[in-house]
């Protein structure tokens, strides 16, 4: 009963102020209200004597990472002034790229051959080990791999061609790929279409996308697995922006095309230009899977598509002559920063659970 009327006390003594209006009465009751509300009562959240827990603040899911600079940062992609460092090297050394984990609680990044880990939420950095591959090896990229336990660095030779490592997080050890390692290792995801072999089946799983040669022409078209049916999704012949160095046998080509998590949309890239050493580039495009004109999301040309999907695949973040943007699919596009290689942070959903669920749908 003691309780009960402390208690009283000390939600009226809450209200109070609002209640000065209704004379003097209150005004002179209102201090001795306060002690005895303080002297006996704690609410029921903050027992007597202890210390309340702090409430860890929730890390965004709108987080996205890249480079700039050299060094490793992120910001939030609904507050762009946001910036925050996240790993920074001594002078002359660089971040070459860097992967979120999986469960975006962490990101892996490269220097020379030496693999790091920073922590996210305190930016602490762990040393994890060094590559074990040859000096004359130019390291491209790394990814994160079906096994948490081990992550893919992928380099290219002096020839140009493709060598694959996986790194052991566990015992710092490195072991060079076959093509089936490689396809065990990685994260599913739809093919992206470069060569006219290529077939890239839709996450929704009824839908193909690949290219065929219209007249001159390359062209996308998407078919339905069941029934055959196919839709011309691109016309090239009408598309602008292409200079002579790209048609010189009078035909356009499409250097690559992928879909979007959820199948919604296409991203493609044709090439409008080339170099005399015979190197391609253009602009990024992406247009509605259902069909319709395509929207140009870069004002420079390059080569294949910097670019990355949100977690709930309704954005895409993409780098566009050393700047980066976030595109509404549906709407405006927005500046967020200068940097390269932009990367949004996973979802709290675990990423294969994700990627399982897409393809049960």
């Amino acid at each position: 009963m003691i309780k009960v009327f402390q208690q009283f006390i000390y939600m009226s003594v809450r209200a109070l102020p609002a209640a000065f209006k209704f004379g003097p009465i209150v005004r002179i009751l209102y201090p001795v209200l306060i002690l005895i509300a303080s002297c006996s009562y704690n609410p029921p959240h903050q027992p007597a004597g202890e210390t309340p827990a702090p409430t860890p603040t929730p890390l965004p899911h709108a987080v996205i990472a890249y480079l700039k600079d050299g060094e490793l940062w992120a910001t939030d992609a609904d507050k762009g002034s946001t910036e925050r460092l996240l790993a920074a090297l001594p002078p002359g050394e660089v971040i070459s790229d860097f992967v979120w984990s999986v469960d975006g609680s962490g990101l892996f990044f490269l220097h020379g051959l030496q693999i790091n880990r920073v922590d996210f939420a305190n930016t602490a950095i762990e040393p994890l080990g060094t590559l074990a591959i040859s000096p004359d090896l130019l390291v491209d990229h790394i990814e994160t791999t079906s096994d948490s336990d081990k992550i893919i660095i992928s380099t290219l030779d002096a020839n140009g061609n493709l060598r694959s490592f996986s790194f052991k997080l566990s015992d710092k050890s490195t072991s060079e790929l076959s093509i089936d390692q490689i396809d065990s290792l990685a994260i599913p995801s739809p093919p992206i279409v470069r060569s006219f072999s290529d077939l890239s089946v839709c996450p929704d799983q009824y839908r193909v996308l690949f290219k065929e040669v219209v007249g001159v022409h390359e062209e996308l078209f998407i078919a339905e697995l069941e029934s055959g049916a196919r839709l011309k999704l691109t016309d090239i012949a009408r598309l602008g922006g292409f200079e002579a160095s790209a048609e010189t046998d009078g035909a356009r080509r499409i250097l690559e095309a992928g879909w979007s998590p959820d199948g919604r949309f296409v991203v493609f890239n044709p090439a409008q230009s080339c170099s005399e050493s015979g190197l391609c580039y253009g602009f990024v495009y992406v247009v509605d899977s259902l069909g319709g004109a395509p929207r140009q999301l870069t004002q420079e040309m390059s080569v294949g598509a910097a670019l990355d999907w949100s977690p709930d695949g309704k954005r895409l973040v993409f780098e566009d002559g050393g700047q980066i943007f976030v595109a509404e699919l549906l709407g405006d596009k927005n500046r967020l920063t200068n940097g390269s290689r932009p990367r949004w942070r996973p979802a709290s959903l675990n990423q294969e659970t994700r990627l399982r669920n897409i393809r049960e749908r």
